[in-house]
């Protein structure tokens, strides 16, 4: 289970825990209105191990500095959700016991953390970047915070959004998942990509990840792997009411993708976007 897509880029978590009527209002993207989030992590987390106990999750770090989404948070997050409660690396606040407090006993699964969400995307993020550059070294600083917390933690960098064709932000599209490469192969395990088929062609889509693919087995950086951390139908007319990601269509495109990436070893990870 994953948290989550372009509202993580907004979301201060620690406004959404502990007692509900203690919870600040907040804004989750530019156009909601501010409220308490009733819904937070501890919330999500209990209502997928209902589900399945044995359940894993995918969290997005905030990179968005305006919202609370610092180096020091990320690492304060990772504290948070995977502490035992005994020891404090950070110092400061013991945010594991917190947890436990809150309801939560036992550290949570995480499968991997995201660095950012669509963070190319400066239309939808005021604080997003213009360049791989900016956002590679963005990447350096949530990293070394994140490790100082768990050396182990499993992390995943972005490929550009929605690639258009040949440019993004003034630069080839294919320089984002290539700096990520080749300057944060030694800390990161994942690339990410999110492909949105039909609303253009499946086939479109799956050329730009053959082409993610390719430049990692181009480069001597084999454990990188693909996590597809959003994927799913798009609408071919977007003043359509529905996506029909349920409907008998959305199911069958989705199934065609699918065994499409079960070729692919490259491609270990995929949550679909409802």
């Amino acid at each position: 289970m994953r948290m989550a897509g372009t509202e993580s880029q907004f979301f201060n978590w620690k406004l959404a825990i502990g007692p509900y009527e203690q919870r600040e209002s907040q804004k989750v993207t530019q156009w909601a209105k501010s409220n308490p989030i009733g819904s937070g992590p501890v919330e999500m987390i209990k209502y997928a191990l209902e589900i399945d106990p044995t359940a894993e999750f995918s969290f997005v770090f905030n990179m968005q500095p305006a919202s609370g989404g610092t180096p020091e948070d990320a690492a304060d997050l990772v504290e948070f959700l995977t502490g035992d409660g005994t020891s404090n690396p950070n110092g400061g606040i013991n945010w594991a016991k917190k947890r436990m407090e809150y309801g939560l006993p036992d550290p949570v699964k995480v499968k991997v953390w995201e660095l950012g969400n669509e963070i190319d995307d400066t239309h939808m993020l005021p604080e997003g970047f213009h360049t791989p550059e900016e956002y590679v070294a963005a990447c350096r600083r949530f990293i070394k915070a994140v490790r100082a917390v768990d050396p182990k933690a499993v992390l995943a960098a972005h490929a550009a959004t929605n690639p258009p064709g040949k440019i993004k932000n003034g630069n080839p599209w294919k320089t984002w998942h290539q700096a990520a490469i080749n300057e944060l192969a030694p800390w990161v395990d994942y690339i990410i990509f999110h492909p949105y088929y039909t609303g253009s062609s499946r086939k479109r889509w799956i050329g730009f990840i053959d082409q993610i693919i390719k430049d990692i087995e181009a480069s001597p950086h084999q454990h990188l792997k693909i996590f597809l951390s959003e994927h799913s139908v798009w609408p071919q007319d977007l003043k359509a009411k529905s996506w029909q990601t349920h409907s008998l269509y959305g199911c069958i495109e989705t199934g065609f993708f699918l065994s499409e990436m079960a070729k692919r070893p490259r491609v270990e990870l995929i949550s679909y976007h409802i």
